[in-house]
């Protein structure tokens, strides 16, 4: 009976460093709000190719479960939790309270951009919430790919538009730059006119003296 005892000690003290275990391999993309609850932290950063970039960009997320009776965050509506970040900040999401013991599954993605100037990170959280039977939730993260991992964090990558290209000159007649070619072009038309007559006139003057001192 003894050797069961102990035997049965180890068994228990085994099942206790394996819960220890677990909750050490919780991420800290989640945190325990209170018995039964958690908590996501999601971070946003904004990557920046060039300076100076714009200041205040918001992006939109939605945070789904994958069966809609699951609990989730108060403020949900049918498609889901919905939430911003502005700017490269992390923000804690929740809180999920959990009243059966069970798995629960959900999904963190970020659904509108900031503007057009910005590649939005397409990256798509699952997140996993087991929770045992005193209703103790153990969370693990996975990446689109099925891969673990260490944190839930967004990286949207800012460019500069490029800038405006030179307006070429044509003979489009919404162009401002034809009307003024057009203009200068008349001008100087005109000007080569007045020149040729006024030359043609001395011209026959000249020749008109000639016929009159020959007569």
């Amino acid at each position: 009976m003894g050797g069961i005892i102990i035997r049965g000690g180890k068994i228990f003290i085994a099942g206790a460093v394996m819960i220890l275990l677990l909750n050490s391999l919780l991420i800290p993309a989640v945190y325990a709000a209170a018995a039964g609850e958690i908590m996501l932290d999601v971070r946003q950063v904004i990557v920046i190719d060039v300076m100076p970039s714009p200041q205040g960009e918001t992006f939109t997320y939605l945070l789904s479960a994958k069966t809609p009776a699951d609990p989730m965050p108060e403020g949900s509506g049918p498609a889901g939790y919905t939430f911003t970040i502005t700017g490269s900040h992390e923000s804690q999401i929740g809180s999920i309270a959990f009243s059966e013991a069970g798995v629960y599954t959900y999904e963190l993605r970020c659904t509108k951009t900031a503007g057009a100037d910005y590649t939005t990170d397409p990256q798509i959280y699952t997140i996993a919430v087991h929770v045992i039977n005193d209703y103790t939730p153990i969370s693990i993260v996975y990446l689109s790919d099925g891969v673990k991992a260490s944190e839930i964090i967004f990286e949207h990558v800012y460019k500069s538009p490029p800038p405006d290209p030179e307006r070429p000159v044509t003979s489009d007649p919404g162009n401002p730059v034809f009307w003024i070619i057009l203009m200068v072009s008349c001008s100087a038309a005109l000007l080569i006119i007045i020149w040729v007559s006024r030359k043609s006139n001395e011209n026959k003057e000249e020749l008109y003296d000639k016929i009159i001192r020959r007569n």
